[in-house]
């Protein structure tokens, strides 16, 4: 972690100053002088200022991300970290019918799914591998069954009880 200097805040004074300053006149013959007609001049200074320090924060937080490496010229950058720790487990669980029978790399699947979430999806997904090995094999029928992926994910939504906001949820109770 790198530490913040005086010459840190000091430079970003005057580079926060000089915004100011080219926003103020960029913004003179502009369509948003209508922002200094409606505010009182010291509202005017405090809304110009609220944006160039969200400006520069914004900036100083891409190049902090750039420093740190995170940004490699991708602009999905945060939904692939995302991806990244949310799918791998499920991936690793949608294999798991090709890891038990040994046939793992033997198999291309070309598969489309639809509805429910990511985890709904993979246990469709890791079913629907396990049947079809068992179509093409049927001495892969008692590993697939030891292992339960066999016998689809039971559990669905629970249906809202009349009287109640939700279905597990109560209403405040009162004593009197």
């Amino acid at each position: 972690m790198e530490k913040v200097t005086n010459e840190f805040f000091n430079g970003f004074r005057t580079i926060l100053e000089k915004t100011q300053k080219e926003f103020e006149e960029a913004n003179k013959y502009t369509a948003c002088s209508w922002l200094k007609s409606k505010y009182e001049p010291e509202d005017y200074q405090e809304q110009v200022k609220s944006f160039n320090l969200t400006f520069l924060g914004r900036i100083i937080f891409l190049y902090f991300l750039l420093r740190k490496g995170w940004i490699e010229d991708r602009s999905d950058y945060i939904r692939k970290i995302f991806e990244d720790r949310t799918r791998h487990n499920l991936y690793q669980e949608v294999l798991q019918p090709l890891k038990v029978t040994n046939t793992l790399g033997n198999y291309d699947a070309d598969i489309n799914v639809s509805g429910g979430g990511f985890t709904g999806q993979a246990g469709a997904i890791k079913l629907g591998i396990a049947r079809a090995l068992v179509h093409y094999n049927e001495d892969h029928r008692s590993p697939l069954r030891k292992e339960g992926l066999m016998s689809r994910d039971p559990s669905a939504v629970e249906r809202k009880k009349c009287g109640q906001p939700k279905a597990r949820k109560k209403f405040q109770f009162s004593k009197r």
